[in-house]
């Protein structure tokens, strides 16, 4: 094999592990609660069970990643929440109660934020060129994200009937692919000292400690605030007129918005550079405000537009800077910790507190992820000075091999 081949071919399976890993997410997003509610569930139990997508990825997937960089056993525990995943899926499909609906979602969401880490820090060290391939990946993931909403929402609107079966089957194609896939990726970059189960946290004093707390804070209140989104937002079209159909094609725009987002992520970083998240905030408050406020159907319909700043952008520049925080062995931690935050903290609260404020107030409980924006660019902008004062210190790398 010649040495192109040798590099493309790893290259190509990260691609392709995109598209798996991506190819039903969307449909997790916006058709889940749609579903559950159409079971006759209410809008706070909705709420809770979609909340679990992201509550377990708060102590579970950290904790799971970082045994598995410790001990170096990512190959063994990928197998594990393969299975996992499979049935999970299946789960989801086809069990009939709240209880167990919400225990089949637990096991699918700790799976695939495990997937979810390792795929991100591997992402993120591709490079083509002397130039990162993370806004392409996230692009192809993203244009994956609206195929599947595209295949789930025609589904949904010509035969609903089949919908269970087709969810399930987008889910377990997924996990197979993106196992079939992660086989051929690139491997993390090691520095070729043997495994180490020793976490060693005098490395996260100081500076850089409080810049990855406030990173964190800052990615749970900014990337958080989109859980009610995921949580009400169907339910929300619905109740402005528009049928299966349409929520499909609102949630394919949507998602292919994102991928335009991700594929100018690159360019938009290096014209605006610290400002992106100036802008971002302000595309944000914007967007939750005018959901809250607007009571025209179409205009309420067109913020979902905004999703390739609010999410592409804000999401982007947080994992670089995670990255950055955690070079070496445990990058995959870092990238646990971020989902952590951002999912596992922001999004579960912000997904059943959402929903239940909107039970109550309908499209006026906006306002919470409004808020929460105000709260995420304060704590981000603190987390810049944190990042500058340690590099300014020049303190030990963190965690070390």
């Amino acid at each position: 094999m010649s040495a192109g081949m040798r590099i493309s071919s790893p290259t190509t399976a990260t691609f392709a592990g995109y598209v798996a890993f991506f190819l039903p997410a969307g449909v997790l997003l916006s058709f889940l609660s749609l579903y559950l509610h159409g079971k006759g569930m209410s809008a706070t139990e909705v709420g809770f069970i979609v909340s679990c997508l992201f509550s377990v990825k708060l102590v579970a997937s950290p904790l799971i990643v970082f045994f598995a960089d410790a001990r170096d056993r990512h190959a063994g525990v990928s197998a594990v929440f393969l299975a996992l995943s499979l049935l999970g899926a299946a789960g989801l499909g086809y069990l009939p109660s709240s209880t167990s609906l919400a225990l089949a979602t637990v096991a699918l969401a700790v799976s695939r934020n495990y997937f979810q880490s390792t795929l991100e820090n591997r992402a993120l060290k591709l490079r083509s060129s002397g130039r990162s391939q993370y806004g392409a990946l996230r692009l192809t993931g993203s244009l994956a994200v609206a195929t599947g909403v595209a295949i789930a929402g025609a589904v949904q609107a010509w035969r609903p009937q089949a919908f269970p079966a087709v969810f399930a089957a987008l889910l377990i194609a997924s996990s197979l692919g993106f196992a079939a896939a992660t086989r051929a990726m690139p491997l993390q970059a090691s520095s070729g000292a043997a495994p180490s189960s020793t976490f060693e946290f005098r490395a996260v004093a100081g500076s850089r400690a409080r810049a990855v707390i406030l990173v964190l804070l800052a990615a749970a209140l900014l990337v958080g605030a989109h859980g009610m989104l995921y949580s009400v937002g169907s339910i929300a079209l619905e109740r402005h007129g528009f049928g299966p159909a349409a929520i499909a094609a609102i949630w394919v725009g949507t998602f292919a918005a994102e991928a335009v987002g991700f594929g100018l992520l690159n360019r938009a970083t290096r014209l605006l550079g610290p400002w992106i998240m100036a802008l971002v905030a302000t595309v944000a408050m914007l967007r939750w405000g005018s959901m809250a406020a607007l009571s025209s159907p179409s205009w309420f319909a067109s913020t979902f537009l905004l999703q390739a700043v609010t999410l592409a952008w804000c999401h982007g520049t947080l994992v670089k800077a995670i990255s950055d925080l955690f070079p070496g062995r445990f990058a995959a931690t870092g990238q646990a910790l971020y989902l952590a935050g951002a999912h596992g903290i922001g999004m579960s609260l912000c997904t059943y507190f959402g929903a239940r404020l909107f039970s109550l107030y309908a499209d006026q409980a906006f306002v919470l992820p409004l808020v929460m924006t105000l709260g995420g660019v304060a704590a981000w902008y603190g987390s810049t000075a944190a990042i500058r004062k340690f590099e300014k210190a020049n303190a030990c790398a963190l965690p070390t091999t």
